[in-house]
């Protein structure tokens, strides 16, 4: 074996090679990265600081690596003075003139900011720094392992690379920025260097274990602080080789006295309990979840001599708001042997539990016999399908301990004793789990959860045949499961008893089970049929609901094509003076019969837009006879065309007023004499009109175009009345509809909120300062909106989609189920490990 300066020294050496390699493939991939982000950045300040900051990075590439590898250096250097008290590689003494400091930041945010990208190397490198860990205590002769005392830690790299942009870049926003991408670049690359340094010391003798020697905790020894600490990840290693006896743990290693720990004759344990093993992470897990483990908060475990059903052990606070599970729960009683006897568990390794569950959920977790097929097991597959049968006929809602029943519990003791891998344990477990979250769920009403409750076993071999269950959002179970979720909820505005929708979900759940498919494919089908139900619950509005969105059409086509109007009318008239009267006709009310026109007969809306420009020059002094003998000759048409669109849109008394204006302004227009400027011929101001009109804008039926934020309130109406229907524009009864929010809706959450959008989805909405319930009937998100059912006393009402995520981001509107219930279940099981990892 190679001496430990002289390994010090290579693997100091390594270190730096790997890292300077690193360094050198990271920096292209930096720069194209900033100007990606730049690319799809939220706000133009956040594009401006990206764009700075890469250009930043460009002046100094020449000579930044050269800068980073010789900041690590230094931060070798350092680390390797202030290693483990207890020895010292012979290289470092001549080091020990340097002045060196860790911290050079002086700000607590930059500090935060150093702890968090830090956090992510070291989540991104868990098992391999576990082992180097081991291995650099092995090399200093030291048993208690502690990360700060590894001179390759993460904490190097993040800081190297701070302390190097800190020296050359003045903007602190894009130091940061500078800092966070190159961490994120190097994470992708640190598993390979943590690798390499591990191969490096296993290929010279120095394992990843610790040798454990039982300890007496008097005389001047150190106390349980000399085993390893468990936030390194090795106390959950020990604890599952204790079962498995795979590590040299034995019962005699453990100090005597230590509470809810095994040990020799007389040892102390848990108060009024037995005293056994700790119990392997996955055990603690399931205690946490359905409510067991009443003493996690100090750190101690129940073990397998422990009696279930003891009377009197209260359940714990369930997390993420979950009803207190009081007792055992109904499955270890029947199994009370679930937590002996276990092979290996699927979380024995060095990994914490959150990060384990994180990659199944998303797909990124490697392991279990992947080259064979799950299909495989028969006998597993087998055992499934006749507990599935044999649970068939329960009654629904069936409690014990006054719960719905997880009957994958109750047979997880005969269920695990016939996988192959843990990655089979593994997928028994969390399904159940997620069950149990799922059955404890009171935001769904009881009878819909126990339906749910029946089809655990169907579930659980569907996800032991395909992984992807538990990985893909979009598989067909999680979104049969969804949508129950959702309907339950949300159809309580058209079913305030709920007993439709239950029934038809117990038709769904019946169909499932007496399915011979045993397969995926008929979720789907299933899916479809509940849409199809929601539709016919709905359909009690749908007479309401087609002339209401015909309506809405009709008017937002006529509002587009009234808008165009009002504007070439605006550029035409310019600014020419007109009498107040005859300038508010022209803009305001004289389009709206041009408007109507249009809808039917565009000549006629021609005709009319022509009719402007002579009413105009109609009114202006006539100087010479010419003038005078001209006027006489348009009169005619010219009355005739004012008071025919003005009767077509009913204003027979707008007509008469208008009329009796006229003919005093046309006296008057008569009787000029002379005048210090020339009026512009009838000529001119044709021509004029003319130049401003858009032939498309008079056309029959409007070119497509976005739908206007505002509907002109007389049009709608009018679309409404013809139709003869009921509708409401929720932007009128909001009162002032919250302004556009300065940070813009993501990509991807405006994309979650548009498939949320379905329906028999429940909302609820900001009215008049009372928050309302209601429920989608119709989306029509190809036109930006969505129909609302708000009761049955009301008309149907119409929300636009971009002011319903306004009013989300003000918090004036909210989904009645923000998460799905298959996605709580999963983000609950999730908190409770990361409660388990705190406690661990």
């Amino acid at each position: 074996m190679m001496d430990r300066n002289d390994l010090l020294g290579a693997a100091r050496a390594t270190f730096l090679s790997l890292f300077d390699s690193a360094v050198q493939e990271l920096l292209p991939h930096t720069e194209a990265g900033l100007l990606k982000k730049a690319e799809f950045a939220r706000s133009m300040r956040e594009s401006t600081v990206l764009l700075d900051a890469r250009t930043t990075l460009q002046r100094r590439l020449p000579t930044l690596r050269l800068d980073l590898v010789a900041h690590m250096e230094q931060l070798l250097d350092r680390s390797f003075q202030t290693a483990y008290s207890n020895f010292r590689p012979s290289f470092s003494g001549a080091l020990a003139t340097a002045e060196l400091s860790l911290v050079s930041l002086s700000t607590f945010e930059d500090e935060l900011r150093i702890d968090s990208v830090t956090k992510y190397l070291r989540d991104e490198v868990e098992e391999q720094l576990r082992d180097l860990n081991i291995r650099v205590a092995l090399l200093f002769g030291e048993e208690n392992v502690k990360e700060r005392e590894n001179p390759f830690r993460p904490y190097l790299l993040s800081r190297c690379i701070s302390n190097t942009i800190d020296g050359f870049v003045e903007s602190r926003e894009q130091a940061a920025v500078l800092v966070e991408e190159l961490c994120e670049g190097l994470a992708a690359r640190a598993y390979t260097l943590y690798e390499a340094m591990n191969t490096l010391l296993a290929k010279h003798g120095i394992a990843a274990q610790l040798q454990m020697r039982p300890r007496s905790l008097g005389g001047g020894a150190r106390a349980v602080g000399g085993q390893i600490p468990a936030d390194h990840g090795a106390a959950a290693g020990a604890a599952a080789g204790a079962q498995s006896g795979g590590d040299g743990w034995t019962a005699d290693m453990i100090p005597a006295g230590l509470p809810g720990m095994g040990g020799p004759a007389g040892m102390g344990g848990m108060a009024g309990m037995p005293g056994g093993p700790i119990a392997a992470p996955e055990e603690r897990l399931l205690q946490l979840v359905t409510g067991l483990e009443n003493a996690m908060g100090a750190g101690i475990a129940m073990g397998a001599g422990m009696q279930p059903g003891v009377a009197g052990m209260p359940g714990m606070a369930a997390p993420g708001g979950y009803p207190q599970q009081g007792g055992v729960p109904a499955g270890w009683q029947t199994a009370p042997h679930a937590m002996t006897a276990q092979p290996s568990g699927w979380l024995g390794g060095a990994e914490r539990a959150g990060s384990v569950l994180r990659k199944l959920f998303s797909g990124l977790l490697p392991g279990g016999e992947q080259g064979v097929a799950a299909t495989e097991n028969v006998i597993l597959v087998h055992s499934v399908t006749r507990l599935q049968a044999t649970h068939a006929d329960d009654t629904p809602g069936e409690l014990r301990d006054g719960h719905l029943r997880n009957v994958i519990l109750e047979h997880r003791e005969e269920l695990n004793s016939q996988t192959r891998d843990s990655r089979e344990q593994m997928t028994i477990d969390i399904v159940a789990m997620l069950f149990e979250f799922i059955l404890r769920d009171t935001d769904v009403p009881a009878e819909v959860r126990a339906q749910l409750g029946r089809l655990q076993f169907m579930v659980l071999k569907l996800a032991l045949m395909d992984p992807t269950l538990l990985s893909s959002r979009s598989h067909p179970v999680r979104l049969l499961v969804n949508r129950i979720g959702s309907i339950s909820i949300g159809l309580k505005q058209v079913d305030p008893t709920g007993e439709r929708v239950a029934n038809e979900i117990s038709r769904i759940v019946e169909e499932l089970l007496a399915s011979h498919e045993g397969s995926a494919e008929l979720f789907p089908r299933m899916l479809d049929q509940l849409d199809a139900f929601i539709a016919a619950e709905l359909r009690a509005g749908q007479k309401e609901v087609e002339p209401a969105l015909e309506a809405v059409d009709r008017a937002e086509n006529r509002t587009l094509r009234f808008a165009r109007i009002v504007a070439m009318t605006g550029a035409a008239l310019g600014d020419i003076k007109l009498d107040d009267y005859l300038n508010s006709f022209l803009r305001h009310d004289w389009p709206r019969v041009i408007e109507r026109a249009a809808r039917s007969d565009p000549e006629r809306a021609l005709r009319y837009w022509r009719t402007m420009p002579d009413l105009v020059w109609s009114v202006a002094p006539k100087l010479t006879e010419a003038d005078r003998l001209q006027l006489r000759q348009l009169l005619p048409g010219l009355v005739t065309s004012l008071r025919e669109g003005l009767v077509e849109r009913g204003r027979e008394a707008e007509a008469r007023e208008l009329l009796g204006w006229l003919l005093d302004a046309h006296k008057f227009a008569l009787r000029s004499i002379d005048l210090p400027h020339t009026v512009p011929s009838l000529a001119y101001f044709r021509d004029r009109f003319e130049h401003c009109l858009d032939k498309e804008a008079l056309e029959a039926v409007a070119p497509h175009q976005p739908a206007p934020q505002q509907l002109d309130s007389q049009l709608l109406e009018e679309a409404i009345r013809e139709l003869e229907t009921r509708l409401e524009m929720v932007d009128r009864l909001i009162g002032d509809p919250p302004p556009p929010a300065e940070d813009a809706v993501s990509v991807d959450e405006e994309a979650a909120i548009l498939a949320k959008l379905q329906r028999g989805v429940g909302v609820e909405i900001d009215l008049g300062g009372e928050m309302t319930r209601a429920v989608l009937s119709w989306p029509d998100l190809s036109r930006g909106r969505v129909m609302l059912n708000l009761g049955e006393d009301r008309p149907q009402s119409v929300l636009g989609v971009g002011l319903f995520m306004r009013l989300r981001q003000s918090g004036r509107a909210r989904f009645l189920e923000e998460i799905p219930l298959f996605e709580r279940a999963v983000s609950h099981l999730l908190d409770t490990a990361d409660r388990l990892d705190g406690v661990a």
